[in-house]
């Protein structure tokens, strides 16, 4: 009777573990689409502030010695943003790690009963859950600002050129 109700347990622990492991391969898909999708922003703003600095090449005939060197302050706002981004990027890239690092270990304790060295993990998963999503909320708010420049910088450059 002992023994049956033990093997209960067991396979109810057993159970709960398969059930964090899924939900911990779930959440470590969804950080790898983050750092994908973070990593094309990067690469779109790279893109952006070369255009940019082709721009003010060709432009600085063009433009009055006033309108410049405002333009030049925008421009460096902006890398100041980039570099901030390229900040956070490797931070997810170093919390994406370590989620898989512990994911790969609680999958290979499949089978066997939480010990309570391991019980601890899930705890610093949580917390490393939420210090990345508040991290990826900031990495959103820096990109909508990095947007507005950039929109402001065009619509000033349209302006000018007259286009």
């Amino acid at each position: 009777m002992v023994l049956k109700k033990s093997d209960k347990d067991l396979a109810s622990e057993l159970s709960d573990l398969k059930k964090r492991a899924d939900k911990l391969e779930k959440e470590l898909e969804r950080l790898e689409k983050l750092e994908k999708g973070l990593a094309q922003q990067e690469i779109v703003l790279a893109k952006k502030i070369t255009d940019m600095n082709k721009i003010e090449e060709s432009m600085s005939d063009v433009v009055s010695r006033k309108e410049f060197d405002e333009l030049k302050k925008e421009l460096k706002k902006l890398e100041s943003h980039e570099v901030l981004l390229a900040e956070n990027s490797k931070f997810i890239r170093e919390i994406a790690n370590e989620v898989g690092m512990i994911k790969e270990t609680d999958i290979s304790g499949k089978g066997q009963p939480i010990s309570s060295s391991h019980k601890p993990r899930h705890s610093e998963i949580a917390d490393v859950k939420k210090e990345l999503h508040h991290r990826l909320s900031d990495i959103e708010h820096q990109n909508k600002l990095i947007m507005s420049y950039l929109k402001r910088v065009d619509e000033v450059l349209q302006m000018k050129l007259g286009i």
